[in-house]
Order: structure tokens, then sequence, then C-alpha cells
């Protein structure tokens, strides 16, 4: 494929396609709304400027008819039906576009997905020598990694990556009767979201009484710890102090609850540092549209922990049972009492472990105000029912989920069945009774400390005998896990020594 050349562009010459803009993408397409908003204004500039558009639904049986707010009849858009990726495989497209437009080659650019079939078509235009103007901020796809390197991948072979103030504008050069007030022109901010206050692309922070400046390209990637919508967490080691962060690399976007969330994660994170039973902050930093959280690398989390228990056949003892449920209460009650909230999303995924026998908790993004009535998101099967069907939350939901993840933990299985739907599965945790402990050799202290009849403040948990009994036994603890992570092999620390090994041999 050749790299040609392109061409300024023109209202006479151009022509539209719009791609797979349907109705089943509107809760799985990020920023959907934003991109159908740019394509609207693409669609009445088009009209204005007199450049013919064309649309595409890809098996519109299964995944909907083009969103309403394009309203393409209105325009008088051809609307073709498609089952292939590329809109120029399919042959009534082409046909359309070489019958009507074969004097018109350049090609605005605009749909879904991005690495999907907009890719496609965009390297099946350039094949036939089109200019391709990729309309940036009318164009997305489910996950934002994959539009970033579509975005990279296209550019390279040739599509020029554009906006849509920048293709209107630009037609209108060549449309000199066209009055400019007409089309309406504004700014896509979404596409450049600003990092938070007082967050720049570096910080400082003291360890072992050294102040050091840490940027983000201090740090050398050891490996991925985990992804997901909300963002990608990795283990990094920054070499000039041989320290290990869990770095939390989070995407800005002006989203309203994502911000929400972000913040509130920040500022917990930041607030945690006097409470040794949460996890340590380090820093924060904002770099090429990612905040940064960096904090401490603990081995692995508890999820992980208990599942290898049950794979070695061991039964995790009381006294590491005591030390989990003591480290978290303590933790839920630093947040209530110094920070006024609770966590909201207690469970076995977002609690830490080292070998050192620390147990810690993580992940504050959806932690909520005490005074907030309502808790939009959270894990339905870790809820108190009667919270649920009051549709209000306090600490003592943060109690169940601890009683819930204790169960988990000491039984090596979930104590509620898999569902086939969210509705069967708000059903069993509302009208069911209560998860109990199986019929085993658990002791008398453990079997009382989770009681749904008599679920207490944070306070006298602490004064439970459970958590009484086994109040000093941090040595046991990390005898034991680090009995276990020896025996699977794993950890953090064989993962550094590899990472500087490899480090020292390359520079040597």
């Amino acid at each position: 494929m050749s790299r040609q050349m392109l061409q300024k562009l023109s209202a006479s010459n151009s022509l539209l396609l719009i791609c797979d803009m349907q109705e089943r993408f509107r809760n799985t397409i990020d920023f959907f709304p934003e991109i159908v908003q740019v394509a609207q204004r693409l669609l009445e500039g088009s009209k204005l400027l007199g450049v013919p558009v064309v649309a595409t639904e890809q098996y519109p049986k299964g995944l909907g008819k083009t969103v309403a707010e394009l309203d393409l009849a209105k325009y008088n858009v051809p609307v073709f039906e498609k089952t292939c990726f590329s809109m120029l495989q399919c042959d009534k497209v082409a046909s359309h576009i070489q019958s009507q437009f074969s004097d018109r080659k350049t090609v605005i650019l605009c749909g879904i997905e991005a690495h999907v079939c907009i890719y496609q078509t965009a390297i099946d235009l350039l094949e036939k020598n089109f200019n391709v103007h990729l309309v940036v901020d009318a164009t997305s796809s489910r996950n934002r990694v994959d539009r970033f390197f579509a975005f990279r991948q296209l550019e390279r072979l040739g599509a020029l990556l554009t906006t849509n103030e920048c293709v209107l504008l630009g037609a209108i050069k060549s449309k000199r009767k066209v009055n400019v007030a007409k089309i309406t022109v504004s700014n896509t901010p979404f596409l450049v979201p600003k990092p938070p206050a007082n967050l720049e692309d570096h910080f400082s922070v003291k360890i072992n009484d050294t102040l050091y400046e840490i940027r983000a390209e201090d740090l050398i990637r050891i490996k991925e710890l985990g992804r997901g919508s909300y963002g990608i967490v990795e283990t990094m080691l920054h070499s000039a102090s041989n320290t290990v962060f869990a770095v939390k690399r989070i995407h800005l976007t002006v989203n309203d609850e994502e911000q929400k969330r972000m913040l509130i994660e920040l500022n917990t994170s930041m607030k945690s540092g006097s409470c040794p039973h949460m996890v340590q902050f380090y820093g924060a930093m904002f770099r090429e549209g990612d905040v940064w959280l960096c904090m401490e690398a603990m081995d692995l989390s508890l999820d992980k922990f208990y599942r290898m228990c049950v794979d070695q056949k061991r039964i995790i003892p009381d006294f590491v049972l005591c030390k989990i449920a003591r480290s978290i209460v303590e933790a839920l009650h630093y947040m209530k009492q110094e920070l006024n909230l609770m966590h909201r999303d207690v469970k076995p995924s977002n609690v830490l472990l080292n070998r050192k026998g620390e147990i810690k908790i993580c992940d504050f993004g959806i932690s909520g105000h005490l005074t907030d009535s309502l808790a939009k998101t959270i894990n339905a099967e870790r809820i108190n029912p009667h919270d649920e069907a009051q549709h209000a939350y306090d600490i003592r939901s943060d109690v169940w989920s601890l009683g819930i993840t204790m169960i988990e933990v000491a039984t090596g299985n979930h104590p509620y069945s898999k569902w086939k739907t969210p509705f069967e599965q708000l059903k069993q945790v509302v009208m069911d009774s209560p998860p109990k402990l199986p019929n085993r050799n658990f002791s008398e202290e453990f079997e009382s400390f989770k009681n749904f009849k008599e679920r207490p403040k944070y306070k006298d948990l602490l004064e439970h005998p459970f958590l009484k009994r086994f109040e000093n036994c941090e040595n046991d603890v990390a005898a034991f896990i680090n009995e276990v992570l020896n025996d699977a092999n794993c950890g953090a620390v064989s993962e550094i020594a590899s990472t500087l090994h490899k480090l020292s041999v390359s520079e040597s």
C-alpha cells in the first residue's frame, strides 16, 4: 500500500461515510454520546455544504438500527445493511459509491468500532487511492486501547486524523457562499481531559531518608497485575531507590462519574498514610491523559491466596483468619473515623497481603461518604439484603461484606451460587436466608464472629473474642503465607529479583 499526498479538503470532492452507529452499541462504546453529537454536526454541515452521505448498519436485526438522534431519513441518507467489517466489502455500498460518486476522491470517515470496521474500511479506501480523513472525535471503540492504537496504525498507513471542526471549516473554504454561522461548530473537550488540580508529570517522595523525584520514564515495568474498564495495574521498579510500586494507570475523561471515582480514589489514597492496614500511597502524576497512582507493591490478593490454599489442600488456620478479619476491620474503622467514608466494595480481590504477614485493603474508587443514602456501584452478592430492600447503605453494609468475605476465604468457595441473570442474583441475596458456615471444625469464636442478627459496629467487632484471641500472631501469619507462596513458587519477591538480575545482566 503506497502512501499518497493528501489533497486539500474540498466539499465538491468529498463524501461522508458513517459506519454502524447503532442502538445496541449505546451502552458499550466509549464516548458514545459524544461521538453521536459530533456525527450530528457532521450531518448538518454536510447538508449545508452539499457533501453526500452514505451510512451502513452491521446486522441490524441483532444490533438495532442507527440511533434516532442522527435521524438519517431527515438528511435523505441511504443506509446499507452489511455483515462484513469493511463498508467497501459490502457490494451494494461499493457499487453505490462507484456509480454515484466516482468523481469524489476524498472520504470523511466516522463511526464504530475504530479498530474493526473503521480500520478495515479505511484500509480498503486507501488501497483504492482515496484520501481518507478520519474524524477522531466521531469515532470510537469499546476499549480505549483499541481506539488509540487503531488511530496510530491508520495514521502510519496514510489516513489523516482530524476533527469535526477541521473538516467543516476546511470544507467551508471551498464554498464561499455558505454562511459559517449556519454550521454549529464546537470543540469536543472529552478528547483532551485536563489533569486534576495540582497533579504534574512527576512527584517527590522520601524513601529511606532520601528524597526522590519520580517520573514515568524512571519506572521499569515488571508485569501487569490486572486491567479493566477503569484502568491498568502494573508492578514497576524505580531502580534509583530499588523500590517496587504497584502503579494504577487511570485514563482520565470528562465523564463526571469516572472523574468522581478517580478523585475519590486519589483523595482516599493520599489520606491513608497513617493506617497500616491500607496500602501505602507514594504519590501520583499525570502523563499523556492518564493519572498514575503509585502505591505499595504487595505480593498477591486474598482471592488468589485462598485459591492457592485450596489447590495445596491446606486449611487456613484460625490465627490467619483472625489476622485477615482484624486488618480489614481496622482499615474500615479508620476510613469511618478519620475519613468519614465507607468502602462499599469489600471482597477478597480488594484485600492484599505480603510475605511479612501484612494484610491491607485497596481499591477505594467507589468509596462513599456516610452521608450518601444510596450506593449506585456495589457488588450485589455482598450487599446486606435489608439495605438492598430499603435502598440505603451505611457501614453495616461493609460489615456484611466482611462476613461474606470471611466465609469465602475460610471455606474456599463463595457462599452464594452462580446466577444466570442479575435478577436471580438479587432474588437470592434479598429473599434467601443469609449464608452460614458449613459443618466443619471451625472454632466457636470464628463461628460466632459472623452473625447476621447482631451485626455490630467496628469498635465492637474489634473487641470480639475471635479477634482478641490471636491479637499478636504476625510471625505465625508471615510463616504460613511464606509456606503457601513458596509451594506455589510465586510472589513479588521472586519477580523483583528476576527483574533486577535481568537489568544487571543487560548493563554488564
